[in-house]
C-alpha cells in the first residue's frame, strides 16, 4: 500500500468473491453519494457527482486478461456529454440494458407466521 497526501492505494490478489464484495459496497457507497474508503488508518472521502466520467479499459492476451475501471468528477458538477453504448455480460447473448436496472425491492426480514386467534 502506498499513502501520499490524501491517496490510498492498495493492490494485490485475491479470490475474485472478495472482489464482487468490494465492487458491491462500491456500487452501494456511489448510490449513497459518498465513498469511504479505507485501509487500516488511512482513509480518503470521496463525493461523486451527478456526472462522472467512466473510462473502461478491457484486453485480453494469451495468459493474461486485465479489465480497468477508471471514475473521475470535478468538484464542480458538469452536464454529461453522451450516453455511453456499454453493456457488462456474462455471456455473448445478453441483450445491452436500455435503461438503468432498477433496484430490487428489500424484503423484510423472515419471522414466523402465527395464525390469528379466533374471537
Amino acid at each position: 500500500m502506498k499513502t501520499a497526501g490524501h491517496d490510498v492505494i492498495v493492490e494485490g490478489a485475491t479470490p475474485v468473491s472478495q472482489v464482487i464484495v468490494y465492487l458491491e459496497q462500491l456500487v452501494a457507497a456511489l448510490k449513497a453519494g459518498a465513498v469511504h474508503v479505507r485501509h487500516r488508518d488511512d482513509e480518503v472521502v470521496l463525493g461523486p457527482r451527478e456526472v462522472v466520467e467512466l473510462a473502461v479499459h478491457a484486453k485480453a492476451r494469451a495468459k493474461r486478461h486485465k479489465l480497468s475501471l477508471e471514475l473521475t468528477w470535478r468538484r464542480k458538477a458538469r452536464a454529461a456529454v453522451d450516453e455511453l453504448e456499454l453493456n457488462f455480460a456474462a455471456d455473448r447473448t445478453s441483450e445491452p440494458a436500455s435503461e438503468p436496472a432498477s433496484e430490487p425491492a428489500s424484503e423484510p426480514a423472515s419471522e414466523p407466521v402465527s395464525e390469528p386467534t379466533p374471537v
